[in-house]
């Protein structure tokens, strides 16, 4: 899968408003002020088919460009997810491509470490929701850490509600 040539209009407004975003980050970041969740949160809620993929893989390359996070976790539903990410990432990272994105993000099962530091291109690593939650406590160490962006993909899959009972 390659990189989109040019960005559909949803892509467009998305990198828009991150940016903004990002920016207030680190101004609210270099004043001292504490980031809130609301601060941290980007939230893309898009029909299916609309390169959301695309889209987390941008604003987390604007994160790690603009200083914000150093590396991504990115938790998927499914293992093929994981798979597909980590073939995107390993070929847009490649020479051929001209590197057009900054490094590869692996799947890792629930075995530290997460990041191969013998490796400079993994900037991150894609794990699945079950392996998450199967043992949450490495994964808590590994973000203590380290700075992360974190990419909650299919994130509806999860069955949490918005509507307050």
């Amino acid at each position: 899968m390659a990189k989109p040539n040019h960005l559909r209009p949803v892509q467009q407004r998305g990198i828009v408003a991150a940016h903004a975003k990002l920016t207030n980050m680190l101004a609210k970041s270099q004043r001292g002020e504490k980031l809130t969740t609301r601060d941290r949160l980007f939230l893309a809620n898009v029909a299916p088919g609309t390169g959301k993929t695309w889209l987390a893989l941008m604003i987390s390359e604007l994160a790690l460009r603009v200083g914000v996070a150093k590396n991504i976790i990115w938790l998927t539903p499914r293992t093929n997810l994981c798979k597909q990410l980590e073939l995107i990432t390993i070929e847009q990272t490649s020479a051929l491509s001209q590197k057009s994105f900054p490094g590869e993000i692996c799947h890792r099962q629930n075995k530290p470490p997460f990041l191969d530091t013998s490796r400079a291109v993994q900037i991150g690593y894609t794990i699945t929701y079950a392996s998450a939650v199967t043992r949450p406590e490495l994964h808590e160490l590994e973000i203590a850490k380290n700075d992360y962006v974190l990419v909650l993909d299919e994130a509806q899959q999860l069955g949490a509600s918005t509507q307050s009972t």
